[in-house]
């Protein structure tokens, strides 16, 4: 990749609304994305030092990846002959001791860039310090922590896995200790174990975290889920206090109350019992109520968080409001949620997991009613790392998610397999697609990131649904527990879309290759 015609890291070229980016959105069409393929490797002198762990747009035109040589690069689009050639631009060494695993970019009037790591630190840089290449063969600077550095939040106890970002000086961060905290940068304070002033957590419970949400077009919502056999879901407005606490009562660290929790089919597989384990979880940015898990060991479940718990054929509940436990602004009195009453639901298809008192697994203030899911998508296999789940298309129309064998996969919201395309060396973790444009970035255990666009009228040679029968048998396998992994149901839809593959394909003279 040529460091000619690069441009400085701006944030003015970042639209200052996410209307914008839905607006540019729209004018792409769906079935572009079933056109993807690999098309730039980004890597060489520039490239990372080990598996790439964050990936994160953080405008139109520049990439942040980061991983475990606790460095971010930069990589903006280079303006060459090359379609989408990315050029690193800048590199910060971040100070973290540990593998980073997310990086954001505070939003609106700040140029500052937010990453979180397995050392149980949130850090905080300014971009803009970065100088940059001088001439086309310099090597991008290597921007030191004390030239970039504004933050070191230790709020946390444990390993720091997400961070959700809401305005130019709010993070949200989610960790292993079974918390999440809000950290407002506009305040100082001072963090210890021991004389420190950390503000009490947003949410707290009795199991670790890997996974963090925000619900954009309802941004009170939060989504968490971890060592639990459930998601959660929080209203912020009602979260943060434990007055036990604030007291001093010795012992008072407890859960913190949800609105409700999303469960599956009793017996789904993937871990032995009391060791479940949700690592991904993503609340649409294109509509107020799906939320997508992805169980280690088992499949992804997309929910609507409005749904009724229980069996979702089962007629309709006694209705209840659910009650907010914060004062409610004129704008949300309009936006009231109504949620169902769960009941006796033995002889549901979908039942709890683990509906008894005595589940040991989950606090008693957790024990709200369960939803259950909509679809389950199958054919990826979750049980080597931490894998994230993420919505792309112009309209979140489509899931996406990583696996063990080195591909990612792609399902229409029915659950019909549209796309596996060959993504990593061993195994894919994250997948990121640009906030406008039908490109998107992967990355996993290689040291490289991965970038794919549409190729259209030309052969694909990382699309691997020519092999699609194989590659889920093979996945299956590799299944903890394989008994149910594919259900009939799993099964029509799998061959509907290889259906409609070889439709699509007649006609065409391209030779398909084979990576």
């Amino acid at each position: 990749m040529s460091l000619a015609k690069s441009r400085p890291f701006r944030r003015e070229t970042v639209p200052s609304t996410s209307s914008s980016h839905a607006r540019k959105k729209q004018s792409v069409a769906s079935d572009v994305w079933k056109d993807l393929d690999r098309i730039r490797v980004l890597e060489g002198d520039y490239g990372h030092d080990g598996c790439v762990n964050a990936l994160s747009w953080i405008d139109e035109e520049t990439l942040a990846s980061s991983g475990d040589d606790t460095r971010v690069h930069l990589w903006r689009m280079a303006v060459t002959d090359e379609e989408y050639d990315f050029t690193c631009t800048s590199i910060i060494d971040t100070g973290h001791r540990s593998n980073i695993f997310n990086v954001k970019l505070l939003p609106s009037s700040s140029n500052h860039l937010v990453t979180c790591a397995r050392d149980g630190t949130v850090r905080v840089f300014d971009a803009t310090r970065a100088r940059q290449p001088r001439a086309a063969n310099e090597k991008p600077l290597r921007q030191r922590e004390a030239d970039a550095h504004v933050a070191v939040l230790r709020c946390h106890d444990s390993d720091v896995k997400r961070l959700v970002v809401d305005g130019p000086s709010q993070v949200m961060s989610v960790s292993e200790d079974g918390t999440v905290r809000h950290h407002d940068l506009r305040q100082s304070h001072t963090c210890g174990r021991h004389g420190g002033s950390c503000p009490q957590p947003l949410i707290s419970v009795d199991f670790g975290l890997d996974a963090l949400s925000m619900s954009t077009l309802r941004p009170y919502y939060l989504a968490v889920a971890g060592e639990s056999p459930y998601g959660y879901l929080f209203d912020r407005r009602g979260s943060g206090r434990n007055v036990q606490e604030e007291w001093g009562i010795p012992g008072a660290r407890g859960s913190t109350p949800c609105v409700r929790r999303f469960g599956r089919k009793a017996g789904a597989g993937g871990s032995r019992t009391g060791s479940e384990h949700i690592t991904g979880a993503k609340l649409s940015d294109e509509n107020s109520e799906e939320l997508i898990l992805s169980y280690h060991g088992d499949a992804i479940y997309r929910y609507s968080i409005f749904d009724e718990p229980g069996n979702r054929s089962a007629p309709e509940r006694k209705r209840r409001r659910v009650e907010d436990t914060a004062e409610s602004s004129p704008e949300d009195e309009d936006e009231d949620v109504v949620m169902e009453d769960v009941a006796d639901s033995s002889d549901d298809e979908w039942t709890d997991e683990s509906a008894s008192d005595a589940d040991d697994d989950v606090a008693s203030s957790l024990r709200v009613p369960v939803v259950m899911p909509r679809t389950r998508y199958v054919g990826a296999c979750n049980v080597r790392t931490i894998k994230e789940v993420n919505l792309i298309g112009h309209k979140d129309e489509y899931v996406v998610s990583g696996s063990d064998d080195g591909n990612w996969f792609m399902w229409d919201k029915d659950g019909t397999l549209q796309g596996i395309w060959e993504g990593d060396g061993s195994v894919v973790n994250v997948i990121e697609s640009h906030p406008s444009l039908p490109l998107v970035a992967t990355s996993g255990i290689d040291e490289t990131v991965k970038i794919f666009a549409p190729t259209p009228g030309k052969a694909k040679k990382f699309s691997l649904m020519s092999r699609a029968d194989a590659i889920v048998s093979n996945n299956s396998r590799q299944r903890p527990h394989v008994r149910d992994y594919l259900t009939p149901m799993d099964l029509l839809r799998f061959r509907i879309g290889l259906s409609s593959l070889a439709e699509g394909a007649e006609g065409d003279e391209s030779e398909c290759r084979q990576q």
